[in-house]
C-alpha cells in the first residue's frame, strides 16, 4: 500500500512482501564546531571532513556533492575543503528498494585564518593577508605550512609590521 506522499509504507495485505520507508541522513567528524549531528559543522581552512551515510541498509550506492564543484561515490568519503566559505553538501544513494536522497544548505561553513594562523595558500588568510611561506612562495627547507601574515615577506619586513625570519630553527 501507499500512502498520499508517495513513499512506501509497510503493508501486511496478501502476505506477501513487505515494502520499507528508505532512509537517508548524514554526519561529518572533523568539525572544529559542532558534533557529528551539528546543523553546521565549521572550521578554519583548510578543513578535511570525515562523512558517513545513516540510512537504510539496503542502500548501497552513493553519490556525494561537497558545494566546491567536487563529489565522490565513496560511502564514507574524506573532503579536504580548502577555501573559505559556505558549502551546501549532498548525498544521494540507492539500492534493491529504491532511491533517496539527502541535503544540507550551508552545511559546512570554512572560516578565513587570521594573521598567525597557518596556510598553504593565500586564500586561506583572511582579507588583507598572505600565506608567508605556503605553496605560492615557498621558504627554506623545513617549512611544512604557510603562516598567514601582513606586511611580511621571507626576506623583508614592512615598516610597522610584526615579522618573524623565515627559517627553520630561528626564534
Amino acid at each position: 500500500a501507499k500512502d498520499g506522499g508517495g513513499d512506501a509504507a509497510p503493508s501486511d495485505a496478501g502476505g506477501g512482501d513487505v515494502a520499507t520507508a528508505l532512509g537517508l541522513d548524514f554526519v561529518a567528524t572533523g568539525c572544529a564546531r559542532g558534533d557529528a549531528g551539528a546543523a553546521t559543522c565549521t572550521g578554519a581552512a583548510p578543513l578535511t571532513l570525515a562523512f558517513s551515510p545513516v540510512g537504510s541498509a539496503t542502500l548501497t550506492r552513493y553519490r556525494w556533492t561537497f558545494g566546491d564543484g567536487t563529489s565522490s561515490t565513496d560511502r564514507a568519503p574524506l573532503h579536504t575543503y580548502v577555501l573559505p566559505g559556505a558549502y551546501d553538501v549532498a548525498v544521494a544513494a540507492e539500492g534493491p528498494g529504491g532511491s533517496v536522497s539527502r541535503q544540507r544548505p550551508g552545511f559546512v561553513a570554512v572560516a578565513a585564518n587570521p594573521a598567525g594562523s597557518p596556510c598553504d595558500i593565500d586564500g586561506q588568510c583572511a582579507a588583507g593577508l598572505f600565506c608567508l611561506c605556503g605553496e605560492g612562495a615557498p621558504c627554506r627547507d623545513g617549512f611544512t605550512r604557510g603562516l598567514c601574515t601582513r606586511g611580511c615577506t621571507a626576506s623583508a619586513c614592512d615598516p610597522g609590521a610584526t615579522c618573524a625570519r623565515a627559517e627553520p630553527g630561528w626564534a
